[in-house]
C-alpha cells in the first residue's frame, strides 16, 4: 500500500525518509493491528418483546396522564350536584362476598380510606375519588387503577349500591 507525503501529497518509495519531491522528512508509522468489530445480533423474538414492553409502557403512562388529569382539573367533578357529592362524604359500612366488614371513609377533598380486618390483620388503603353525573370514579391514590361504578342511594340516602356493568358490586350503609 503506498504512503503519502503529508506536505505535498507526493507518492513515496517504500522505505523513503524523505519525500523525492519537496524533501520533507517522512514519519515512520508503525503498523497497527487490524480492529476487530464485533457484530450483535438480536433475534426477532427479543425485539418483538421489546417493541411490546415500550408499547405497554407508553399506552400506560398516556391512560395514566389522561386519567390524573381529569382528577387534579376537577372537569369531571363539574357535571355533578354537589348535593349528591356531599351525600358521599362520611363513612360508609360495606360487607365483603366472605363477610368481612368494610369501611369507607369519603373527605371532601377527593380522598378516600378504606380499612377493614380480615384474617391477614387490619388493611388501610387509600384512594382518590370523583363524582360524575351518576357514575364514581375510584383510583389509588396516585391515579392508578381506575374503577367506574354507577351508583344509586336509598333508604333516605343512608344506603348506596354501587354497580359495575349492571351487576351490583358494593352495597354500603352510611354509619352515624
Amino acid at each position: 500500500m503506498p504512503s503519502y507525503c503529508s506536505s505535498c501529497g507526493t507518492a513515496l518509495r517504500d522505505g523513503a525518509k524523505f519525500c523525492g519531491k519537496c524533501g520533507t522528512k517522512v514519519e515512520e508509522t508503525k503498523p497497527t493491528k487490524p480492529v476487530r468489530t464485533i457484530q450483535t445480533t438480536h433475534s426477532s423474538k427479543t425485539k418483538i418483546v421489546i417493541l411490546a414492553v415500550v408499547i405497554i409502557v407508553v399506552a400506560g403512562a398516556i391512560g395514566y396522564l389522561l386519567f390524573s388529569n381529569l382528577f387534579q382539573s376537577g372537569m369531571i367533578q363539574n357535571n355533578t350536584s354537589q348535593t349528591d357529592t356531599n351525600k358521599f362524604i362520611g363513612k360508609w359500612k360495606g360487607m365483603t362476598g366472605t363477610d368481612v366488614a368494610v369501611y369507607y371513609t369519603l373527605y371532601m377533598n377527593g380522598t378516600m380510606k378504606t380499612d377493614y380486618t380480615d384474617s391477614g390483620g387490619e388493611t388501610v388503603m387509600w384512594n382518590t375519588y370523583l363524582i360524575n353525573g351518576s357514575n364514581i370514579y375510584i383510583a389509588n391514590s396516585d391515579g392508578s387503577s381506575p374503577e367506574i361504578y354507577y351508583y344509586e342511594f336509598s333508604n333516605n340516602d343512608t344506603q348506596v349500591i354501587l354497580s359495575q356493568n349492571g351487576t351490583p358490586w358494593i352495597i354500603a350503609s352510611k354509619v352515624q
